[in-house]
């Protein structure tokens, strides 16, 4: 199953993977930018965007790595920089701990730091009303075409280009259970033996940094705290433009 993607400029190819709720149009700005120097794929996840959104997937962090990697092989054969937000950091780093020897580097940006699924439910349901809502109420079946018909030329691609309307209830309902809440993120950090880069932002999560404080990070992990919050693609590019170009 191929997954909808997007190649353009020349060189070390850099792969970006967007994160929950989003399409690859998240990273249009920094795409821009990185394809004056780089070969530039810009995928979006299964069950996102334009990609195929099949209703008997789980939606599982091994299923998002297996559409990647079906997809990855008819596109490059290099070694390849991957960056991935958010949920997507998850499926980039499952990515390099699966196939090191296809992966040069890896960038991930503002990573879901959760010890446990008990806590990321906690947390993710204490976000607030409306996201509890969206994301684990009932009438979530009935608010979100709703919303995709409401608000389609606004969230296009959203607020500041976070937030697509291009999803499923299984491909978001499963995504958030079967690999947002279920991955242990800490164990794939852990498992990493290519060079990375994580970039957390201060203003994001405070249990993030809480639990990376306590944990037992791999030597080839360069951890940055930036002055963001869950956006930092967006909000400071040239920051994640940096962390990929003092690699590449």
């Amino acid at each position: 199953m191929m997954l909808h993607s997007i190649v353009r400029g020349e060189g070390t190819p850099i792969v970006l993977l967007h994160g929950y709720l989003s399409d690859s149009r998240y990273w249009r700005t920094l795409a821009a930018q990185l394809a004056a120097d780089h070969q530039v794929i810009t995928i979006d996840l299964l069950g996102f965007g334009r990609s195929p959104k099949p209703r008997s997937s789980q939606y599982s962090l091994a299923d998002h790595v297996t559409a990647l990697t079906r997809t990855l092989d008819g596109l490059t054969t290099q070694p390849i920089i991957i960056v991935g937000h958010s949920m997507g950091a998850l499926i980039a780093a499952q990515f390099a701990v699966s196939h090191p020897d296809r992966v040069k580097r890896v960038v991930l940006v503002n990573m879901p730091i959760f010890k446990s699924r008990a806590q990321a439910r906690e947390l993710l349901m204490g976000t607030s009303r409306l996201y509890r809502t969206m994301l684990y109420s009932p009438l979530a079946r009935l608010a979100w075409p709703i919303a995709k018909l409401l608000l389609r030329g606004w969230l296009a691609p959203g607020p500041r280009g976070a937030f697509s309307v291009r999803h499923t209830y299984p491909s978001r309902t499963r995504s958030l259970a079967h690999t947002i809440e279920k991955t242990d993120p800490l164990a794939l950090l852990a498992h990493l033996d290519r060079p990375a880069t994580l970039i957390q932002g201060t203003y994001d999560r405070t249990v993030y940094r809480e639990n990376l404080e306590h944990a037992k990070l791999p030597d080839s992990l360069d951890l940055r705290w930036v002055d963001t919050g869950h956006h930092t693609a967006i909000d400071q590019p040239d920051i994640v433009l940096d962390a990929i170009n003092d690699v590449s």
